[in-house]
């Protein structure tokens, strides 16, 4: 009994150990992925705040502002991320405005009001979007750039992943416990013939200190007699 409780002891700790390790585990992955999934679509942002300040230093000096808004709107057809983006410039004057954009009315900074780049994450008409606004220049003249993209499937995926923790996490951990209890039921019991034999051992150490001391108490009344038991003495008696 005694040792099946220390088997379940051991197995409690170790349960213990595990779980607070999972969890830290669990909470370090998803922020990680969170992190990861992040990182992606800010670099997808970039990469299109590139391609509209690229766009518009090979098209903006030769077409009008009709035809920039027409040029704009087949570039965000065929560009990645879809259409939405809006271009300002330093008066306030839109080049382009995405229709999802101009019906939420999301408002943009003025170039002179945008000292840095900037991510912002907002929710429009029930969806989350994440945006990226950055001053440009093209032509002497500067320019402020929005871009957005649409961050349903990022936080459907991160949801999923969560799940999986969730469900995984009870799994690992019970059959974490059940192992944890079969190696300490199985190394238990050596560990208990080892300590009875340590005991026992000690025991008979006793024994034989005690026997001597005995003996060298009975043999102190003769020191002749000291060296017949004990062999190795120098007795002060002669011969």
């Amino acid at each position: 009994m005694k040792g099946g409780s220390i088997g379940f002891r051991l197995a409690a700790w170790y349960c213990a150990v595990f779980a607070l390790g999972l969890a830290a585990f669990g909470v370090a992955a998803w922020f990680a992925m969170r992190a990861s999934i992040y990182h992606a679509i800010d670099d997808e942002l970039r990469d299109r705040i590139r391609g509209v300040t690229l766009f518009m230093e090979n098209q903006i000096s030769a077409l009008s502002l009709p035809e920039i808004r027409d040029e704009f709107r087949e570039h965000s057809v065929l560009g990645p991320g879809g259409d939405l983006f809006q271009v300002c410039d330093q008066s306030g004057q839109w080049l382009y405005r995405s229709v999802p954009l101009e019906n939420a009315n999301v408002t943009i900074a003025l170039p002179a009001s945008l000292p840095a780049s900037r991510f912002q994450d907002m929710r429009i008409e029930n969806h989350r979007l994440r945006f990226y606004s950055q001053r440009i220049a093209v032509h002497g003249k500067e320019y402020t750039v929005q871009v957005a993209s649409l961050m349903t499937e990022a936080y459907e995926a991160l949801e999923r992943f969560r799940l999986i923790l969730l469900l995984a996490a009870p799994v690992l951990l019970l059959v974490a416990s059940a192992g944890g209890y079969w190696l300490s039921t199985r190394a238990l019991p050596r560990w208990t013939l080892f300590h009875e034999w340590r005991n026992e051992s000690a025991s008979k150490t006793w024994s034989s200190a005690s026997a001597c001391r005995r003996r060298e108490t009975n043999c102190s009344v003769c020191p002749r007699l000291s060296t017949r038991c004990f062999p190795g003495w120098l007795s002060p008696c002669g011969g």
